[in-house]
């Protein structure tokens, strides 16, 4: 089982993106609207990954290159459309997508926080003016055990301390 398919077991709400899709503004609003309007208590989950067929449909179409900058600017959008709605914390799982995600969030400044697996923290970024830090957690996408989202929320530590209460 997949890290992925180990969160979904917990029924949190998820959206798949549709990579034919995220050229167009509209879908693109649609996706952050969604993703900020189930904020609370439940993580929620935007997903990317696919099947490895729907995977080479996509970059067959769209081009490998151009596939992947969609990818990574949806969820760097959906990222701040979060943390403009409220976000307390956000874990991104992907190489490419971490990077994505920490420049739409202008990362440019982080404390280290608590190991969740080997070579993966939470971190906090420093926050802008007025704007509290935020603990992240960016990891290439095969670090981590089935159960590393589980684990992570589980450690969820507070921006001041950077452990768990």
């Amino acid at each position: 089982m997949t890290q992925l398919a180990e969160l979904a077991r917990h029924g949190h709400p998820t959206r798949q993106l549709d990579a034919f899709r995220l050229g167009d503004a509209a879908y693109l609003d649609e996706l952050c609207g969604w993703a900020a309007a189930h904020l609370g208590t439940d993580p929620v989950v935007v997903r990317a990954s696919a099947e490895s067929a729907v995977v080479g449909a996509v970059q067959s179409r769209l081009g490998k290159e151009r596939s992947g900058q969609l990818v990574e600017n949806a969820l760097g959008r959906i990222a701040q459309a979060c943390r403009r709605a409220g976000a307390r914390h956000i874990i991104v799982a992907g190489g490419e997508s971490s990077g994505a995600v920490a420049q739409a969030l202008q990362v440019r400044a982080m404390r280290i926080g608590a190991q969740i697996a080997p070579d993966v923290p939470w971190i906090f970024n420093a926050g802008g003016l007025g704007e509290p830090p935020l603990p992240l957690v960016l990891k290439s996408g095969n670090f981590g055990g089935r159960d590393f989202f589980s684990r992570a929320l589980a450690m969820l530590p507070t921006p001041r301390t950077g452990v768990k209460p």
